[in-house]
């Protein structure tokens, strides 16, 4: 099994208004989406005051699922990243039958692969050998042991307080810090149409993650 294989994503699509749920779940029904059980919704513990998500499910085919968030308006597409790209494509064709162009409706859009797993021989020793970071002595002397790097990730633009932001982060497994890293990919654009270029190769990106790893030094 490869590594895209392996790993599970999602695609964030932030509307610029609210989305009734009900007109959502009918069109994606009768575009051969299965139709999901309700989940239960946010506790009421006061009147006026709720706790939890509003999230419900919009509908599911094969191994991709959508959910809407009402309180954000947001619509998630989740699935293998394998699949992902064609499950966007898909959705957005299907709205757009409905006179609901993502082009027109979509404020921006948010690619998330949480930490998940890829096996990775010495990882922990290949992140501290490939990182060179000079507050090691520093920290070193303030903490009263040898400090080295163990969780990295790395950004653009300075701040993710805005619609084109790019992290990466990389974690050694606790249980395994020698034999596997845990990934965790975000990625925000400000079109539909931009996320689905992303998305073209998305595969690829991950196996060169993997491949950087093969290739550093223990």
């Amino acid at each position: 099994m490869s590594l895209a294989d392996e790993l599970t994503a999602s695609v964030a699509v932030f509307f610029k208004l609210g989305f009734n749920p009900a007109i959502q779940r009918k069109i994606v029904e009768s575009e051969g989406f299965e139709k999901e059980p309700e989940r239960r919704g946010p506790i009421q513990v006061a009147p006026g005051v709720a706790l939890g998500p509003s999230v419900t499910p919009i509908g599911k085919k094969g191994d991709t699922r959508l959910e809407y968030e009402d309180d954000r308006y947001l619509l998630r597409i989740i699935g293998p990243v394998s699949e992902l790209k064609e499950a966007c494509k898909a959705v957005s064709d299907i709205y757009g039958k409905y006179h609901y162009e993502f082009s027109k409706i979509v404020r921006y859009c948010e690619f998330h692969c949480p930490l998940q797993p890829i096996e990775v021989e010495g990882a922990v020793e290949k992140i501290r050998t490939n990182i060179g970071m000079g507050v090691f002595t520093k920290l070193s002397s303030i903490f009263g042991v040898e400090m080295k790097p163990y969780t990295i990730s790395f950004s653009h633009p300075d701040t993710a307080q805005n619609d084109i932001w790019t992290h990466v982060e990389f974690e050694p497994e606790v249980n395994s810090p020698r034999n596997r890293v845990l990934l965790r990919i975000t990625k925000r654009t400000e079109t539909y149409e931009a996320m689905q270029d992303y998305l073209k190769n998305i595969e690829e990106k991950i196996g060169k993650i993997k491949a950087l790893f093969r290739e550093a030094k223990s």
